[in-house]
């Protein structure tokens, strides 16, 4: 589950390429976008912070640049999952993104352009937001599968996190209490898709990620 990192061009410009109709972030494909656009705003936020080596700076930026390169499809799949049956994906009204606001964003980020990156994105969140209705954790939450789960799968990397690479593993206890929620959510569930250890597929369920966001935020580390 690599942690990883998460971009403005101009309002005027968002305002120009993006719809303004919200999509509701239901579908796997859906949250993920929702996901994945949550966690570059987060990833840039990081890239400013005058504490990060230039070997993890490396690292987080080209991180980026691949969640950039796989946007279309991922903004492809998730509009033609929002859309009504018998709907076309293409139909007005449907929340759309298109290729040339990808394309501004990548070149935005290449031009080291932060204030810009962060405005398009958070013009993003705006039509794909992340439900955490089912994700969200308290005190009360189960954080027996989180604790068994996190044992599995995510304490060889996570626990004693290796600094010594370009993309590190975080310390997932400190993460969670460090982030805001609704960005460390966004952090597990694009942290478990595309893993060496999980697949490409989201392997949890949603009770599994609440368990373990529990686990994280409320649990004892080992």
């Amino acid at each position: 589950m690599q942690n990883g990192l998460t971009l403005s061009l101009t309002v005027l410009v968002l305002l120009g390429l993006c719809s303004n109709k919200p999509a509701i972030a239901q579908g796997e494909h859906a949250r993920r976008a929702a996901a994945e656009i949550r966690v570059m705003v987060g990833d840039l936020k990081r890239l400013d912070s005058p504490e990060l080596s230039t070997q993890h700076k490396t690292g987080l930026q080209e991180r980026i640049l691949g969640s950039i390169s796989a946007l279309d499809i991922l903004f492809r799949l998730a509009d033609e999952e929002t859309a009504e049956p018998d709907t076309s994906p293409s139909a007005p009204g449907l929340p759309k993104i298109s290729k040339l606001s990808i394309k501004k964003l990548r070149q935005a980020f290449i031009d080291d352009e932060l204030k810009a990156n962060n405005s398009i994105l958070r013009q993003w969140l705006k039509l794909y937001p992340l439900a955490l209705s089912r994700l969200e954790a308290t005190q009360d939450t189960d954080m027996t599968i989180g604790k068994n789960l996190h044992k599995e799968l995510c304490a060889p990397c996570h626990d004693n996190p290796a600094r010594n690479t370009a993309r590190p593993a975080y310390n997932l206890f400190d993460e969670a209490n460090n982030l805001a929620v609704e960005e460390f959510i966004a952090r597990l569930l694009t942290g478990v898709r595309g893993d060496r250890v999980t697949g490409i597929d989201n392997p949890l369920s949603d009770q599994q990620i609440q368990s373990l966001a529990a686990y994280y935020a409320f649990g004892k580390q080992p």
